[in-house]
This record gives structure tokens, sequence and C-alpha cells, in this order.
């Protein structure tokens, strides 16, 4: 009877102890930033980024929030296309790239 006591307090206590909130799955939209619905490619990088290819640029998240990378007309800097359908990254200087579509 003493075990089975134990055995109820272990069991009541592990439910405090493992909140398993904290690993339910949490859906994002365009409220939180991630603008597009269609995701072409997920790549994680050696940081620990989340890279998302999408119809309308790439995003970068960082288990918080997103950056955007979109083309902006007449900036060099910005990415090429904003329909990016992969993501790369260069082992040696640790570059990311988001290819777009052909």
């Amino acid at each position: 009877m003493r075990r089975f006591f134990s055995f109820l307090i272990y069991l009541t206590a592990s439910f405090f102890i493992f909140d398993t909130a904290a690993q339910r799955p949490r859906l994002y939209a365009s409220a939180d930033g991630l603008v597009s619905g269609q995701i072409n490619d997920l790549y994680q990088d050696r940081q620990g980024y989340l890279w998302i290819a999408t119809e309308d640029g790439l995003y970068r998240f960082d288990g918080m929030d997103f950056t955007a990378f979109r083309h902006r007309s007449g900036d060099e800097t910005s990415i090429s296309a904003n329909n990016a359908i992969t993501f790369l990254e260069d082992a040696g200087d640790r570059n990311g790239w988001g290819r777009p579509a052909a």
C-alpha cells in the first residue's frame, strides 16, 4: 500500500515537472512574420537558424522571430529574386545562399 501511494505522489509530481506544453507544435502565420504560405525548402544552419525558402523570399527564424530577405529593385545587396526554391550553405565561409527558381 505504501508503494502505491509513493507511486501516486511520483506520478502527480511528474505532471508538474515534465510540462508537455513546451513540446507542443506551434503554427506560425503571417502575423508572426512568415508571410508566405508556400514553403519550398527548410534548412538549419550551423548557428542554429532555421532558413525557409518560399515563393516570397528567404526567411530566417531564430526560435523567436522571423527575418525576411527579399529582392529590392536597384539594391545589389538584396537577393536576386523572391522565389527561392532551396537554401545552400558554404562549408568554408559559412555563407548561405538561396537559389531562385529558373
